[in-house]
Formats: C-alpha cells, structure tokens, sequence
C-alpha cells in the first residue's frame, strides 16, 4: 500500500513540475514563425522577428563576405526558461546535418562559428545562416529575387502628365538585356499604356547602379532600353513612336550605397517627348 501512496506521490509531483515548467515557456512574438526547412531547437521561442519583401543581409563567412538580396526573414530564438543550453558545436553540428541532408550547400567552415547554406532549386536560389548567440541563436534567410513592381496603364499615363517621366523596375538575367517573366506584366501595361494614348511619344531610357564596369553598364543600358522598345513594337506599337536610349550610372536616383537603392537606380524610365503628328 504505501508502495502505491509512494507512486502516487511522485507521478503528482512530476506532473505538478511538469505544470509549473509551462508557465516559463514562453510564446512566440506576435506573427512570427519558423522557417519551413529549418526546425527550432527544443524549448526554444521566437523573440524577434521581421520578414521583408525586398531587403539585403551580409552573409558573414570570414573568407569573402556574401551580399544577397531578395525576401529577407530574420528569425531571434531564446532559449525557455530553465532548459539546458546546447553548446555551440552542438547547435551547429545538428543545423548542418539537417541542412545537408535536405540537399543544402555548406558555405561555411568549421571554424567558422556560424552555418551558412545555399540551395538553388527549380531556378530558385535561398541562403541561410545560422548563428548562435547569447541565450539562443540567430536565424537569417534569403531568398534570392528581384524587386518587383505593381503598376497599371493608367498609372504610367498619370505620372507621364504630371511630371513627364515615369521610372519602372524590369528586371533582366543578370549582365543580359533579357527580360525576366516576371517583369513581363509591367510590359503588357506599357503596351496598354501605348494604345490607350495614341498620340503618345516617348523615350525609352535605361539606367544601371554602379556595381559594374562604366562603359560596360553604358552598353547594357542601351541594350536594355532596346529590348523593351522591341518588345512593345513586336505587340504592335509603331516604331516611329518609340526611341531607346541607354545612360548607364550617369543619372542615379537614390543612394547607390544600399541595396534598396540600386534597386531604384537599376530601372528604365519612359519620357514624354511629344505627340505624334
């Protein structure tokens, strides 16, 4: 009997500790969630957060620091109260593990205190680090993209009135005068843009960040500018409409010193010219 009575004791006990323990895990901050390819670590929680469309994140591997730029999250995780703290390699250790057994490329090395990792699939490319720190560890992810734009016809038409130009993101393959699908919408509203306003002239002007070689950007603009001239002449628009011209980095319009503003310096611009006769 006081066998039982012992047992009983002692499961109310480890259900009481059990309770108690509860009340010290702490919740995740408001909209915040993990990452789907990567777990979080055992009584861990999320104590900051922010997921930006468009932003850039260092990754900081001490051989040759990476800038990429995209969809950026970043994930804080603390660890709860009163759980034991993985050491360093462990956290790590375990991260890697799972990154290389889900198909991603290790950047890092060892030595490095830190697991960054790249995965490229279905022309996809994500980055991601991981690193520890005081009472949890830091989660960073990139996933690799352009700036996109939401624009209408009658968007361009408005700013063309008001203030003759009208700047647009298209972006291309990287160092190509190619556009990339997900700029064509932008496209397809440069056209309705044309025919809704057929008395309409415009240049169009390509322009670069400086990240590049001058002359070389000089060209790649020009060509840039050619290709969406080409394009809205192949739906029909008429030439004599139209005239491509590319500026290179000469006619910057932000700071080129952070991400967001090359973003804005690499663009093409439509100008009002006159109407035609």
């Amino acid at each position: 009997m006081n066998f039982f009575r012992m047992k009983l004791r002692w499961l109310l006990f480890v259900a009481g500790v059990c309770f108690v323990g509860s009340l010290f895990a702490a919740q995740d901050v408001e909209k915040s969630k993990d990452y789907p390819a990567l777990k979080r670590w055992p009584h861990s929680h999320i104590d900051a957060y922010t997921d930006k469309d468009f932003d850039a994140f260092e990754f900081e591997s001490p051989d040759q620091a990476t800038r990429v730029e995209g969809h950026t999250i970043h994930i804080s995780y603390a660890y709860d109260e009163g759980t034991e703290e993985p050491s360093e390699l462990k956290l790590l250790r375990n991260y890697k593990t799972a990154l290389e057994k889900a198909g991603w490329t290790i950047v890092s090395k060892p030595e490095d205190h830190l697991v960054i990792a790249k995965l490229v699939k279905d022309q996809k490319e994500v980055w991601v680090q991981v690193k520890p720190t005081t009472g949890g560890f830091y989660v960073d992810i990139v996933e690799k993209g352009e700036m996109k734009q939401e624009v209408s016809a009658s968007d361009m038409l408005e700013e063309l009135n008001s203030s003759g130009h009208v700047a647009l993101q298209i972006n291309f393959d990287s160092g190509k005068a190619i556009i990339k699908e997900d700029s064509k919408p932008v496209i397809e509203q440069m056209i309705q843009l044309m025919k809704d306003a057929p008395d309409l002239v415009v240049e169009i002007q390509g322009h670069t960040d400086n990240t590049g070689d001058a002359n070389a950007d000089q060209v790649l603009s020009e060509q840039r500018a050619t290709a969406v001239k080409t394009a809205l002449t192949s739906a029909g628009i008429p030439a004599n409409r139209l005239t491509a011209k590319g500026y290179g980095l000469t006619k910057p319009v932000a700071d080129n010193a952070t991400p967001e503003g090359r973003a804005k310096n690499r663009r093409v611009e439509l100008v009002k010219k006159a109407s035609a006769s």
